[in-house]
């Protein structure tokens, strides 16, 4: 059974962005709330999940399947135990260890074993991937707004009223600046790749796991296609 991370609906972001705004409308700041979060994630590699599973005789190929409102934006990194024959265990802890990500295909390719007569079967493969909310999710991880609601909120505001309060110079002067909001999604980032913890407030699944990854620790960098 796949226990997914708890979720808020868009609308928890509205009081904050809404505040000294106009008769705001509620559809197209929830769209620009989940716009700006969207991004957010992509950039700063926030919303992290770890996906196991194990190889079998002469496959190469195996789809990565997201959460359910989530897309995988990325692979940022691999790890394999040591299970198998002996040739095997050298596939553990190479760079890149010959995985590489499909985007299109949504999985990834396992290359580095062609030459061993076991092909590493039974070996169990762990990928940690970037995961992204899709344009049509109507949740998010509480990630994003118990830990990046500030930023994500500055940023849909000022899309919003650049977008229909654009003769308000004051307001318009008022809201915080692209910049500021690529700077925080590049100090989110750096945090995503130092530290690796595992959020004790909710079970994540055996599947996926939601965790902000060390690709130092114990990963290496996946390819990308």
């Amino acid at each position: 059974m796949v226990v997914t991370p708890d979720t808020y609906d868009w609308a928890r972001f509205l009081p904050n962005m809404q505040e000294g705004l106009e008769d705001p409308d509620d559809d197209i700041c929830a769209d620009k709330i989940r716009e700006a979060a969207i991004d957010f994630a992509r950039k700063s590699w926030a919303l992290q999940r770890e996906v196991s599973f194990v190889l079998q005789k002469d496959e190469t190929f195996y789809p990565v399947t997201a959460l359910p409102g989530e897309r995988i934006a990325a692979v940022v990194g691999v790890k394999q135990e040591r299970t198998g024959c002996a040739p095997c265990s050298g596939f553990v802890g190479r760079t890149n260890a010959g995985v590489e990500f499909d985007l299109r295909q949504n999985g990834v390719h396992i290359t580095s074993y062609q030459d061993c007569l076991c092909r590493n079967a039974g070996q169990v493969i762990t990928i940690l991937v970037v995961a992204v909310p899709t344009e049509d999710a109507c949740q998010y991880d509480v990630l994003l707004y118990e830990q990046f609601r500030a930023v994500i909120t500055a940023e849909a505001r000022r899309r919003y009223v650049r977008a229909h309060y654009y003769k308000d110079r004051a307001l318009m002067q008022a809201q915080s600046s692209e910049q500021d909001f690529e700077r925080a999604a590049i100090l989110a980032k750096r945090e995503a790749t130092k530290f690796t913890t595992v959020d004790k407030g909710y079970q994540t699944p055996a599947l996926f796991h939601g965790t902000r990854g060390r690709l130092n620790s114990g990963y290496a960098q996946a390819r990308m296609w």
